[in-house]
């Protein structure tokens, strides 16, 4: 999280892609304290545990993942657009 903030990075929170990254990050990371409290409780059952281990299991900091792969550099930005956008009629450019 430390790369993710220090000060090289600052722009790149105010993109909408990293932006959406670490929301979803928090929001995963929430999740998985809700689900590991619950699994702590006395009367939680097997089910309940598993359901807290699968979901860590996941990757709870997409943003961090994403800014170690470049993901949010300009040639990436630029890929993910002409992958997404490919065959539509107003990004069609011709020579």
């Amino acid at each position: 999280m430390n790369t993710l903030l220090s000060p090289q990075n600052y722009e790149l929170l105010f993109d909408s892609l990293p932006a959406r990254d670490l929301a979803f990050s928090l929001a995963r990371i929430y999740i998985a304290s809700l689900l590991i409290e619950h699994a702590s409780w006395e009367v939680a059952k097997d089910q309940d545990i598993e359901v807290a281990k699968r979901w860590c299991q996941q990757d709870l900091t997409p943003v961090l993942t994403h800014l170690r792969h470049n993901a949010y550099d300009a040639k990436s930005s630029a890929c993910d657009l002409a992958l997404v956008m490919k065959g539509h009629p107003e990004f069609t450019r011709t020579p």
